[in-house]
């Protein structure tokens, strides 16, 4: 099926998902900023001079983190300054043993996070860098290269818990990721069933008319050549009457498989309703439109449909001109193509719009 057009793109800037992500950084380092300034002015009060210098200086960092992220830098660049300086300072607190030694109790949070700062891909590296950084502390502890603030039972519990919370939320985030796809399948299926006729398969009134609006204004913007085919199955009435809606159902949907393999993959093939086809296409002249339209006649007109039905098919023709609204040009194209049936149907009628 022919891809269905857009009607607008949304700019990369405003997605909705890296704003929200924004606002969640901000917030985060807004918190990292009063942590640090305020443990670190403690740390200082109590002559921890190294660590209450590094706090400090750490607060200052994500003052400006939020300062760029308010003047639009990237998310994710202004995320892994955040969760780079967060890993620092509780590396920093976990060596020192920080206030009580209670520092091992800044390690757990790690992991939850990261998961909410940063996305799937990002969040495995940086949490093996600090796994490395971790274990490499701990070793050299053990080994006595620095003085070990806490013992072997209480160390060993917190890197037990720190392994869970690592686990835990490692499939959290991969349930969540999975459940998000899905989600995005479902409603892309969705968006694709609400803009394509059920029987047929090519796209619905809704989507036709979606594309015809868009079209619209981007000929009147940019001066585009774009043309209307509104085509009609001539007598389907009594193809219905003679031989049941079921015939009629495939005669249609043969049709539309005729029209679907006749245009271009730039044209958009959709039913207008009951038997009425339209053809929307860009960069087309009516001269081409016209072009286009004989073809779709002949092949209809030699085509066998079930039964042995033979049809024929009326066609209104426009290409846009002077028209002021999508609704009166939809409607010179519907005129013209009851005028071609007044002429004996199986014909076509075409006319500057």
């Amino acid at each position: 099926m022919t891809e269905l057009p857009l009607t607008s793109i949304q700019d990369a800037s405003a997605d909705p998902f890296i704003e929200a992500k924004r606002k969640s950084i901000i917030t985060f380092s807004g918190a990292t900023v009063v942590v640090f300034l305020l443990f670190g002015a403690i740390y200082l009060q109590r002559g921890v001079y190294l660590l209450g210098g590094v706090e400090l200086i750490l607060g200052l960092i994500q003052l400006i983190n939020i300062y760029l992220l308010r003047q639009g830098a990237s998310v994710h660049f202004c995320g892994r300054i955040l969760v780079y300086s967060v890993y620092f300072m509780s590396l920093v607190i976990f060596v020192t043993g920080g206030i009580g030694s209670t520092g091992y109790l800044w390690i757990l949070f790690i992991p939850l996070f990261t998961m909410l700062i940063l996305d799937q891909q990002e969040a495995a590296p940086a949490l093996a860098l600090f796994v490395v950084a971790l274990t490499t502390a701990v070793i050299l502890g053990l080994l006595e290269l620095y003085p070990m603030k806490y013992d072997v039972v209480t160390l060993r519990q917190s890197l037990i818990v720190f392994a869970l919370f690592l686990f835990l939320n490692w499939q959290n985030e991969r349930l969540k990721v999975r459940v998000r796809d899905e989600l995005q399948r479902k409603n892309e299926l969705l968006e694709i069933s609400n803009r394509t006729d059920s029987l047929t398969q090519v796209a619905n009134r809704a989507a036709l008319n979606e594309a015809v609006a868009h079209k619209f204004h981007e000929a009147k913007r940019y001066g585009r050549e774009v043309s209307l085919i509104l085509m009609d199955l001539d007598h389907f009435k009594a193809v219905n009457d003679s031989f049941g809606h079921l015939t009629g159902d495939r005669v249609l949907i043969q049709a539309a498989n005729i029209l679907q393999r006749s245009v271009r993959a730039t044209d958009l093939v959709g039913r207008w309703g009951g038997e009425e086809f339209m053809v929307v296409m860009v960069n087309t002249t009516l001269e081409q439109a016209q072009h286009l339209a004989e073809k779709l006649r002949a092949t209809l007109a030699e085509s066998e449909f079930p039964q042995e039905i033979t049809l024929t098919a009326s066609f209104g023709v426009t290409q846009l001109n002077k028209s002021e609204t999508t609704e009166a040009w939809v409607n010179l194209t519907d005129n013209l193509l009851y005028r071609a049936k007044e002429q004996g149907r199986n014909c076509q009628v075409a006319a500057m719009a």
